[in-house]
């Protein structure tokens, strides 16, 4: 069966919900989207799949070896 997949994808990215925008943070550069505008581009599609995802560094344990 034939497939086709659509996405969009950020990194190192804040939303702005007041001001309508996401900034997306690179080493050389911000680049700046208009939230609503992504958004109307996936109204009324059924069947997405949504996810918000932000990674953390886990604090280590420093264990001293007995």
């Amino acid at each position: 069966m034939a497939k086709f997949s659509k996405s969009i994808s950020f990194k190192g990215a804040q939303i702005d919900f007041e001001n309508d925008v996401i900034f997306e943070v690179g080493k050389d550069s911000t680049k700046t989207y208009t939230l609503s505008t992504l958004l109307k581009e996936w109204s009324g599609i059924d069947g997405l799949s949504i996810n918000f995802k932000k990674d953390d560094e886990l604090a280590s344990e420093d264990v001293d070896s007995e």
